[in-house]
């Protein structure tokens, strides 16, 4: 019992210096605890080993908040402090709870992509050219200057890679965004000094993680910002904050009629260094962008605030890639492109009003041949025969990878610079292609998403029609067990160490 009430001290001394959350209501409100033995490992996929902050998959038990949104839980002569907990289950009156499943551990890990040259061991792989990344975040710059870029590198990189775009992008950018903690803590893992936004919510025990490691925290709310600033004073440091205003997202973030009272809070807060201010888009990619004018009008009304009071004016940022396509009143002192730095666009209704090009291209090559009779179906399901005899041809990727199931018998392919439909269901780890009467041997290329020597392309836009989806879900969907090869203008480069 005695590393369990070491670790129940240390959650204790957390707890104690935390204020009530955001949902502090009487009696009414519903909120969570967890029970699991002090030595559990935590997993979620492509994002934490051992030790993860996100206790992802613990038992989940519900309470009702009391009065005053917080409450004790003594056993074993320790005070234990969470908010809103009032007892444990009836049920279960003598369940003993291990309140270290809150802390953080910085030793965990995340699963990256693959990483391989092109003489890796798997046949489906995906190129990322550095080099076209660069000339896209220099082509977004060269548009929104003076302002600053910050890059979202969120999710991956949309597919393209965490590490090795913060790399090679890390010191061409202002800013680094991601959307959640595990992200910025790798990136400081593998080297990365830039200044890191984590734009996603917050975790209250997740507060010390960010501050240990120099990560920029999104404060969508007054009582996470008094987390922050209590957190901060106990680590006896200053934690950087960027105020999140919601103008019409209804995501995070404090409405835009009420953000003067975060605002007021940050001027109370001692250790906390109110470095941004920023909103989001919900509709700059629209060709009707009048809710985006509304958004940016009530973003320009929040800013009065510093008007008014003579103060200094925080980063203000707002634009995302529809922003910077097609607001430049949005541009303020930093813009966040995402989708737009991969190449991208991130809808049709967009003006095309800065030059990018795709930076991935997705490979595969050809494993099987054989010649299909007339009348004989192909893959689960039967859902596609020929009236004639064929040459199909398999091609090793598949719905365990990201290429959707739902595509089956809509997508297309390139071999020898030649478009051919795929056919039948798509399976977990393969596809069939009708080539008719071409010829196509073990080993040949096949283009999924990307340019064919000569210059027949498949573009991610395509893809997503067909999947009946957007860009970006295409993007972030192709799976970890899919190797990224690194290649710039000058060859190939396999990873950056």
């Amino acid at each position: 019992m005695t590393s369990r009430r070491a670790a129940f001290s240390r959650s204790e001394s957390i707890f104690e210096s935390m204020s009530a959350p955001s949902w502090k209501q009487p009696c009414s409100t519903v909120i969570h605890s967890f029970e699991r033995q002090s030595h559990q490992r935590l997993h979620a996929p492509n994002l934490a080993g051992p030790g993860s902050i996100t206790p992802s998959g613990l038992r989940l038990y519900t309470f009702q908040a009391n009065a005053n949104g917080r409450a004790f839980y003594e056993k074993n002569g320790f005070r234990a402090v969470r908010f809103g907990i009032s007892s444990p289950p009836e049920s279960e009156p003598d369940v003993e709870y291990h309140w270290n499943a809150f802390e953080y551990n910085t030793s965990m890990t995340i699963n990256q992509p693959t990483i391989a040259t092109h003489n890796g061991v798997r046949s489906t792989f995906v190129e990322v050219n550095l080099s076209q990344l660069g000339r896209n975040l220099q082509a977004i710059r060269e548009k929104v200057s003076p302002a600053k870029v910050l890059i979202v590198i969120k999710a991956n990189a949309y597919g393209h890679g965490l590490v090795e775009v913060a790399k090679y992008l890390g010191s061409q950018a202002d800013y680094i965004g991601v959307a959640v903690l595990e992200e910025g803590i790798l990136l400081r893992q593998r080297g990365v000094q830039a200044p890191i936004l984590v734009l996603g919510g917050i975790w209250c025990n997740q507060i010390p993680a960010y501050i240990e490691h120099d990560l920029t925290l999104t404060a969508p709310s007054v009582e996470c910002l008094e987390q922050i600033d209590q957190a901060a004073a106990v680590a006896k440091k200053k934690a950087k904050v960027h105020l999140k205003i919601d103008t019409g997202m209804e995501r995070i973030g404090v409405h835009d009629y009420n953000a003067h009272t975060l605002q007021e809070a940050a001027l109370r807060c001692r250790h906390v260094e109110v470095e941004g201010i920023y909103s989001h888009f919900a509709n700059a990619d629209a060709a009707d962008l009048a809710h985006a004018r509304l958004q940016l009008e009530r973003f320009n009304e929040v800013l009065r605030f510093y008007e008014k009071r003579s103060l200094s004016m925080p980063i203000r940022h707002i634009a995302n890639s529809g922003g910077i396509l097609q607001l430049p009143e949005s541009y303020f002192d930093m813009v966040r492109p995402g989708i737009l730095l991969y190449g991208v666009y991130p809808s049709s209704e967009a003006q095309r009003t800065v030059a990018v090009e795709p930076a991935l291209a997705w490979k595969s090559r050809v494993v099987y041949f054989k010649v299909t009779k007339a009348g004989h179906p192909v893959s689960y399901g039967s859902t596609w025969q020929s009236d004639h005899d064929v040459r199909i041809v398999t091609v090793p990727v598949g719905y365990g990878d990201g290429y959707f199931r739902r595509m089956s018998n809509r997508v297309q392919v390139i071999i020898h610079g030649k478009r051919y439909p795929q056919v039948g269901r798509v399976c977990m780890d393969q596809i069939m292609v009708n080539i008719e009467q071409d010829s196509a041997f073990n080993g040949e290329e096949v283009v999924l998403i990307g340019k064919a020597q000569n210059g027949e392309q498949i573009r991610v836009e395509e893809l997503a029609e067909w999947a009946d989806t957007i860009p970006y879900e295409i993007l972030t969907n192709i799976n970890t067990r899919v190797p990224r090869v690194y290649v710039t203008d000058s060859g190939t480069i396999g990873r950056l160490d």
